[in-house]
């Protein structure tokens, strides 16, 4: 399920008071306009302090246009002509336009301190989101789980799934991925082993050095190595096959001998990296 604007639902502004919102809520529950569900949903998120301060930050990052419409300085009014008023009145008149301000000023620092959580919260989860749906057939149908932020010695990834409708208009099955957060790069780790050892190495060391281990680097650093193994696996395989069996016996069983003992570090180093068993 997407995300709602519960306040475009109920019809009243994100500044609304508690009364106000549940004013609405049993308008619409009387009309039926809205479901059951949906009315569940705006009470148990905007009839909570804690609940609507973290929804309205996620609202100021998927609809940032909600923010600069609060924030959008009024158009001055029209001055009235001037009436005569006794002290009183005019006392009242001051009294009520301190109010004014204050309630202004109050209404500007929680819309900060909302904007202040989007930005270090939402808009980084943001950025990871449309960086994987660039990788996707069909970007719009994206659903998103468990995106967590790690951090990896000095580096930090995002870890998360995402499903999405593929070619044929079904979805496809949820898919784990990868956001490297310095080369600002996505990646989507296949659910199926890869035909190419080179990519189960490398996705293998992505997720699990990334997601599972904490451990990137040291995780980068035994694929590197495993590749290297595995070049010099194939000069071995070259090597020893370019030697005749009936005319060069002991060429053939030296090289037969380096081959195998390579071949034998590279696969058990390719057994710590992956995640397909």
């Amino acid at each position: 399920m997407g995300f709602k604007n519960l306040y475009a639902l109920l019809g009243v502004a994100p500044t609304a008071t508690e009364t106000e919102i549940v004013k609405a809520m049993r308008q619409l529950a009387q009309l039926q306009l809205v479901s059951l569900e949906d009315l569940k949903l705006c009470k148990d998120t905007l009839l909570n302090p804690e609940a609507r301060k973290k929804y309205n930050a996620q609202l100021f990052a998927e609809y940032p246009e909600v923010l600069e419409e609060l924030t959008k300085p009024k158009e001055p009014e029209a001055k009235p002509e001037p009436e005569k008023r006794n002290l009183k009145t005019r006392g009242k008149q001051k009294n009520n336009r301190k109010l004014w301000v204050y309630s202004a000023i109050f209404i500007l620092i929680v819309l900060a301190v909302a904007s202040g959580i989007a930005y270090t919260y939402y808009m980084p989860r943001l950025e990871v989101k449309n960086a994987v749906k660039d990788l996707l057939k069909d970007p719009e149908s994206a659903k998103f789980y468990d995106i967590r932020k790690i951090k990896n010695d000095k580096t930090v990834v995002y870890c998360g799934g995402v499903n999405a409708r593929t070619t044929a208009g079904g979805y496809g099955g949820k898919n784990r991925f990868v956001y490297l957060v310095e080369k600002k790069e996505a990646v989507i780790i296949p659910n199926e082993k890869p035909d190419d050892e080179s990519d189960e190495v490398y996705y293998s060391s992505l997720w699990r050095g990334g997601c599972q281990e904490s451990s990137l680097n040291s995780a980068l650093g035994k694929a590197e190595k495993w590749l290297e193994l595995h070049n010099k696996e194939k000069k071995a395989k070259e090597k020893r096959d370019s030697f005749s069996w009936e005319l060069e016996q002991s060429e053939y069983l030296e090289a037969s001998k380096e081959y195998l003992e390579i071949n034998e570090e590279a696969s058990k180093l390719k057994e710590e990296i992956t995640i397909y068993k």
